[in-house]
């Protein structure tokens, strides 16, 4: 699986986009925390398409990111969650995916990406993806 290339979109035209983005990180962020990742997958899950169709899913990832920088413990499971969620909402095909493994050498890890064309395009730091067990492909 090969990644996306990374992009960089002007700030001041993409603001909106940054503070959703947020928002929605804080929500996901307490969700998560408070409940589990599954009332968010559910709520992904039953998302209707918006008229987002013309943003490119770089440019969620982008600003994602440059919101995760404002919120505590944003982990890849937090930012690919919203990433899905953007995507979802944009009437665009990606996969998110959750996997854990079990290494003697690091110990039980877990990881959250989502690919996109058959390129991870967040959560692409991690360059074990063949190691993981999926639990969600979603």
């Amino acid at each position: 699986m090969k990644s996306a290339p990374s992009l960089s979109f002007p700030l001041w035209e993409n603001l909106a986009l940054v503070i959703k983005c947020w928002g929605l990180l804080i929500v996901i962020r307490v969700t998560l925390t408070l409940k589990s990742y599954l009332p968010i997958l559910h709520s992904i899950q039953t998302l209707k398409g918006t008229n987002d169709h013309y943003r490119h899913p770089l440019l969620f990832v982008w600003a994602v990111k440059k919101a995760a920088l404002f919120v505590p413990k944003a982990s890849c499971l937090t930012q690919a969650l919203a990433v899905k969620w953007l995507m979802k909402r944009a009437d665009k095909d990606g996969q998110l995916c959750i996997g854990v493994m079990n290494n003697p050498r690091f110990g039980f890890k877990a990881h959250a990406w989502v690919v996109y064309r058959d390129a991870v395009i967040i959560g692409g730091d991690d360059s074990n993806f063949g190691e993981y067990s999926a639990i969600i492909d979603l």
